[in-house]
């Protein structure tokens, strides 16, 4: 099943309790990029679900890869099995999306002092939550350009 879940009308995000803290911390850039992209209530949309996701899970990839967490054999996996279900072109037209998102979220981090560990989390209207294990502060090493 899913490893996390996106609730917009709660507006809440929640990861499953039984996965790895790396995991868990990937999981949560991936929803927080569905919160940023994916908001019915600003009125964001997307063409299909498979878009949704294409473009959700590019941004984990980024923020996890600037952070120090290697995620490529899942996301390309997870990127490739969603891109099958849109438009040829996904990733060609959200790119500039996923690149300002992903910077967005990693400058929110690198702004953002945090104790780890939080659960739930509040952010905004939002609140996530996750296994107490979740390192909340990654460190984020330099020369990794998005």
């Amino acid at each position: 099943g899913a490893n996390g879940v996106t609730d917009f009308r709660a507006r809440t995000v929640s990861v499953r309790s039984d996965v790895s803290d790396a995991q868990a911390v990937k999981t949560l850039a991936h929803e927080l990029a569905h919160v940023r992209l994916h908001d019915p209530a600003a009125g964001e949309v997307f063409m299909c679900r498979g878009e949704g996701e294409v473009e959700a899970e590019s941004v984990a990839y980024l923020v996890s890869a600037e952070s120090g967490l290697t995620t490529d054999d899942y996301s390309f996996a997870y990127v490739a099995r969603w891109a099958e279900t849109a438009k040829a072109d996904v990733l060609t037209r959200t790119a500039e999306r996923i690149r300002s998102t992903a910077r967005s979220i990693l400058t929110t981090i690198d702004e953002t002092p945090m104790a780890a560990p939080i659960a739930p989390m509040t952010v905004g209207p939002w609140v996530a939550t996750a296994p107490t294990s979740v390192p909340m502060n990654v460190p984020t090493p330099a020369g990794v350009a998005l």
